[in-house]
C-alpha cells in the first residue's frame, strides 16, 4: 500500500474509531523536517488514546508489510500522558494522539503550520 493510500486509510480508522479533529500535514516541504506526513487527533478519554493507537500500529502492521523493516511502528507516550505518538516507519510518518486537554495546551498545530508554510 502506497503512503496516500495507508493514509486515506488510517484517517479512516480515527474517524470510525470517534476521534475528532483530524488533521493530516503534509511536511515533505519541509526537508530539514524529519517526517513526510504528521497526522493529529483527539480522542475522547485516555483509555481511548491507547486503544486507538493500538488499532493504528495492527493498522500499520498489516497494510505496510515490508520484509526489510522488521518493526514498522515504534510508540512513545502512555494513556496517563493523554498523549501518544506512533512513528509509521514506512511510509516516514508519525501519528500523534492526544486527549482534548493536553491537545490544547500543546497546540501541536501552531508548530506544524510553520513548518508547511
Amino acid at each position: 500500500m502506497d503512503e496516500q493510500n495507508f493514509l486515506k486509510a488510517l484517517t479512516e480508522l480515527l474517524d470510525d474509531s470517534k476521534c475528532e479533529d483530524i488533521q493530516v500535514f503534509n511536511t515533505s516541504v519541509n526537508q530539514g523536517y524529519t517526517f513526510s506526513s504528521v497526522i493529529v487527533a483527539t480522542c475522547l478519554s485516555a483509555r481511548h488514546v491507547e486503544a486507538v493507537s493500538q488499532d493504528a500500529v495492527k493498522l500499520a502492521k498489516i497494510e505496510l508489510k515490508n520484509p526489510e523493516i522488521q518493526n514498522p511502528t515504534s510508540t512513545d507516550g502512555t494513556k496517563t500522558d493523554g498523549w501518544v505518538a506512533v512513528e509509521i516507519k514506512p511510509i516516514n510518518a508519525i501519528l500523534h494522539l492526544f486527549t482534548d486537554e493536553v491537545r490544547k495546551r500543546y497546540s501541536i498545530e501552531q508548530l506544524l503550520t510553520q513548518i508547511v508554510a
